[in-house]
């Protein structure tokens, strides 16, 4: 049988725990779980303030008060559009590099200003210059464009008008861009 005898265990065990007390504290397992915890709390902490100084927040305009006055230049613009009686289709190629622009109107200038705006990351947003050709205006992209929602804005160089569409791309390569009278 056994050689230890039923009136030995609890010497033993005594024995085992008189040992695990005499062990210095930062060898026992409650201490660490004890300290563990609020440090992880203390972490967690540290590196959600790197995160939040880290970046910007582009969605926050720092001169809000002008751009709360050139919200009325906008509307006067889409006006205009309006009244002039413009529309335009946007189409983009199956790489999402080229685009064909298809305006209605009278004495459409030779170049347009086609802004692709991304809700969320200003860093994204492109400006591009729309040229007059054979069919329309025309214009390539240097990089492809990106799987997002985009909201559209077409003016002449000199702003005298403004039409605006929204394009959820790649599920729609096309976009009817019409006078904002809102």
């Amino acid at each position: 049988m056994n050689s230890m005898s039923l009136a030995d265990k609890p010497a033993a065990q005594r024995k085992r725990r008189a040992v695990e007390d005499s062990q210095p504290w930062y060898r026992q397992f409650w201490p660490w779980v004890l300290i563990g915890l609020p440090m992880s709390a203390v972490i967690a902490g540290i590196i959600t303030v790197i995160i939040a100084a880290s970046g910007r927040d582009s969605l926050v305009v720092g001169d809000y008060y002008k751009q709360g006055k050139a919200i009325n230049l906008q509307r006067e613009a889409g006006q205009r559009a309006a009244a002039l009686g413009l529309d335009a289709l946007l189409r983009f190629d199956g790489a999402g590099r080229g685009l064909q622009l298809l305006v209605t109107g009278e004495q459409m200038p030779d170049t347009l200003r086609l802004q692709l705006l991304h809700p969320t990351h200003a860093d994204r947003d492109r400006d591009l210059q729309l040229r007059r050709g054979d069919g329309g205006y025309r214009a390539e992209l240097a990089v492809p464009l990106q799987k997002a929602r985009w909201y559209l804005r077409l003016e002449p160089t000199d702003a005298s008008w403004r039409l605006s569409g929204e394009l959820n791309y790649p599920h729609s390569r096309s976009v009817r861009l019409q006078a904002a009278l809102d």
